[in-house]
């Protein structure tokens, strides 16, 4: 049996994003917003996250690559 690793989780420095949680095994980036809303992102690439936690403004990098890029559903974690 194979086991899914756990996604990883970083902290995010921005005044609109809190944190971002990675699930390579399904290429799936969940965003937290300061606001208290999720949204999952679908598809989105390894690179893209590592670029994510790199960049110098991680809300701009998100809104240019990855917001309105891939599929997106709210998550309604009650």
């Amino acid at each position: 049996m194979i086991s899914a690793s756990p996604p990883i989780v970083i902290n995010l420095v921005s005044s609109c994003l809190a944190t971002a949680a990675y699930d390579d095994g399904h290429r799936q980036l969940r965003i937290h917003f300061r606001d208290g809303s999720a949204y999952d992102y679908q598809g989105v690439p390894p690179a893209l996250f590592a670029s994510l936690a790199a960049a110098p403004s991680q809300g701009s990098f998100f809104n240019l690559h990855i917001r309105d890029h891939f599929p997106c559903a709210r998550v309604n974690e009650n």
